[in-house]
């Protein structure tokens, strides 16, 4: 930030008779501010609109509520996180013998508990999920079945629950396919100071080497199932009505849930917490992306396509949204959401400014073009990406043109729905207007940006320079002006000289370095590719990410790196790890295993002329409405667990490749339900914040939300006709 401030010294009283400040900010965009504009005197502004008694007596009531709830989830955190140790699990290594008799392990010590959480190491399908016993006797594959057992007085064995049955990897050259833990809390076991016996038998004709680790629990898993949902509710709730800042809610309620699971008895390690539940990729791919954005704002880049799509659109808002929407959505085909609405969120927010428009509507079209231009190939997105290499798949592997050639219809027919429905909801433009007075509106953004920079205890140059304009420039956009001369509405007053202003304040600044950027996004687009079809490289998107940034900072030699540093939106990276680890707590609790079970029952019980139907209706409208609330990874995961448990059913009789289109559909379109469906959509509201914006969770909804539900009627419809009507499959 540089200031420029002209003193003068009166009779011992300092004044400011001239004042210029700017605030370099991420994306290109910079605030300029003077005396003209806003008064910067030292004494205090008058309230013209008093607040009544009722009114103050409410704020401070709602204050005061809101750091009692914090206090009291402060106090249950912290007693939990103190109470319980981290679980240090005591693994017993067994060799289970064929035959019905099996392996018996004693439990040594006498306990009282209501829930037996069991960790097993061994050769297990990676569709390994819960059934019951009746289900398992359906089952043609070998299967290993554990049951709790208690030793009456006169040595008598009385079996407690039946309690996992466990599908086996299968063998080559007698060696296992598949060695992987498996993790489950057992409710309702009603241990009561007995003694108590594991019972494992299987079906196999040899020894199953296996690894055995156990933890008992006074905590029900119904118990920790209600505590997680009611977690999810207050973040939601902190998140809707801005309470706290959601980086702040995130942490609270990451923090709560990392305590209630504590409570539970499966405190995990902070080693666990950071690498495995804290999504370490996605932040990967957000810091990555962030480093080359910021190159690329150096530049001037994102403020000359504002100009130039200023230009384009004749100075009119659906022309440019147009302009934007496709090229988002093009876009989005291959580069990740995150990447995109670094980089094209700013430039939406720097035409905001020129044609004086409300950001919501306009980033709430950008988010929905890049969710459903997301679900077109299997790298546009974490979850397609997840649902296409899935090692559930075990009989059949997407290829990825076999993933585009399913996908292309759907993604069509879903980004005319959305254009329809946002045609019609802003039929008349006029609603994207911001009617608030510019300089409120402006003092607002500025306000927001001082604070930020002060907090960031930033200080920055920024140098403004002329462009020039070459006679082949303006020969070029004079014959573009004159193929929409006649096609396009009657240009506004003063058409002509905003384009100049704009093209003379926003050139490009430094060609080199656009180059440098260019040539980072296109090998992150080539590594992406690869690791996608060939795979000759064993790296995830946020690896890919990181390197393209490191080689754009090395060719352009930048020195300002703490400069950047602190442009880069930590508050929504710290958000998306709080977000994931949240996830992975509901994930231990059970509520996505217990939704799925529900789910996997009721396709199982429908009639076999109507289950395929069912099962695609199921699975899409689930997956979205789950997907609108919580993070598409974990839903995709288990949702492909259950599509891999159906698989090997071999009397359900589904095919499993429309229910994997019908999962990849809803886990994207489901995204454009709210600002927290997707983490491009965080991304976004993020970008929106950095630079002075609000884009609030209500304010999304009442856009994205009925979107979404046309998205997944439309795709509902798609996948009907071509696998139930036309059975494509």
């Amino acid at each position: 930030m540089a200031f420029l401030l002209k003193q003068e010294y009166n009779g011992g009283n300092l004044h400011l008779s001239s004042v210029v400040v700017r605030q370099r900010l991420r994306g290109g965009m910079d605030v300029a501010t003077s005396e003209d504009s806003f008064s910067m005197s030292d004494h205090p502004e008058e309230e013209y609109y008093g607040r009544s008694k009722q009114y103050k007596l409410l704020r401070r009531l709602l204050k005061y509520g809101q750091l009692l709830v914090m206090t009291i989830c402060w106090l249950t955190f912290t007693y939990f996180l103190m109470a319980n140790e981290e679980i240090e699990y005591e693994a017993i290594t067994l060799s289970v013998p064929p035959g019905k008799e099996g392996l018996i392990v004693g439990i040594n010590q006498k306990v009282i508990a209501s829930s037996l959480c069991l960790r097993l190491y061994g050769p297990f399908t990676k569709t390994t999920f819960r059934f019951d016993e009746l289900q398992s006797s359906h089952f043609e594959s070998p299967f290993l079945w554990i049951k709790l057992q208690q030793v009456e007085e006169d040595n008598s064995i009385k079996i407690v629950k039946s309690i996992l049955h466990l599908h086996l990897s299968e063998q080559h050259n007698g060696e296992w396919q598949d060695i992987i833990m498996v993790e489950k809390i057992i409710e309702d076991v009603t241990l009561d100071n007995g003694k108590y016996q594991l019972n494992f038998m299987s079906n196999f004709n040899g020894t199953i080497p296996l690894q055995v680790a156990y933890q008992f629990s006074m905590v029900s898993k119904k118990t920790g199932l209600i505590l997680g949902l009611l977690l999810l509710l207050i973040i939601y709730i902190a998140i809707m009505f801005e309470l706290v800042h959601r980086t702040l809610a995130g942490v609270i309620c990451s923090t709560l849930a990392v305590g209630i699971i504590a409570a539970v008895h499966l405190r995990p390690t902070l080693q666990i917490i950071f690498n495995i539940w804290g999504n370490i990729d996605t932040i990967m791919l957000f810091f990555g992306a962030s480093l080359i954005i910021e190159l690329l704002a150096e530049t001037g880049l994102q403020d000359y396509l504002a100009a130039v799509s200023y230009e384009l659109s004749n100075g009119h808002i659906w022309p440019m949204l147009h302009c934007i929407l496709l090229t988002s959505c093009l876009l989005s085909n291959v580069f990740d959401g995150i990447l995109l609405v670094l980089f094209i969120a700013p430039i939406c927010l720097r035409l905001c400014e020129i044609m004086q428009l409300d950001c919501t509507p306009v980033l709430s079209c950008l988010i929905i073009a890049i969710n459903v231009g997301s679900t077109l190939t299997p790298i546009s997105s974490i979850s397609n990406n997840l649902i296409s290499n899935s090692p559930f798949l075990t009989n059949h592997q997407i290829q990825f043109t076999e993933f585009i050639v399913h996908m292309l219809p759907a993604t069509l027919l879903t980004l005319a729905q959305s254009y329809i429905h946002l045609r019609l909801q802003f039929l008349d433009s006029t609603k994207m207007r911001n009617f608030e007075p510019f300089q409120q509106r402006r003092l607002k953004r500025l306000i927001n940006v001082w604070r930020r920079a002060s907090l960031r205890m930033g200080d920055y140059t920024w140098d403004e320079s002329l462009a020039r304009q070459t006679v082949d420039r303006r020969i070029v956009n004079l014959r573009k002006r004159l193929k929409r001369l006649g096609k396009m509405p009657e240009k506004p007053t003063g058409f002509e000289e905003n384009v100049q202003n704009l093209r003379a304040s926003y050139p490009i600044k430094n060609t080199t370095l656009v180059i440098i950027c260019l040539l980072a996004l296109l090998i992150t687009l080539l590594f992406s590719i690869l690791s996608r079809i060939d795979q000759p490289i064993k790296i995830s998107k946020g690896w890919i990410a990181i390197l393209s940034a490191l080689l754009a900072l090395s060719l352009s030699n930048y020195e300002d790196i703490e400069g950047m540093l602190t442009r880069i939106d930590w508050s929504t990276m710290l958000f998306f790890v709080t977000l994931s680890i949240i996830m992975q707590v509901l994930i231990t609790l059970g509520l996505l295993e217990n939704i799925g079970l529900l789910l996997e029952h009721f396709i199982i019980n429908v009639a076999e002329e109507h289950r395929l139907t069912v099962a695609i209706l199921s699975i899409i409208w689930i997956s979205a409405i789950l997907t609108t609330f919580i993070d598409n990874v974990p839903v995709a995961d288990m949702m492909m667990r259950i599509i891999g448990t159906l698989s090997l059913n071999h009397h359900i009789n589904i095919p499993i490749m429309p229910l994997v289109w019908s999962l990849a559909l809803g886990c994207t379109l489901g995204g454009n339900g709210s600002i927290v469906g997707a983490f491009a959509n965080i991304a976004c509201a993020g970008v929106a914040s950095c630079h002075g914006y609000k884009l609030t969770f209500f304010g999304y909804l009442k856009i994205g939300f009925f979107v979404m539900l046309g998205n997944v009627v439309v795709a509902s419809c798609y996948l009907l006709t071509v696998h139930v009507g036309f059975r494509w499959h």
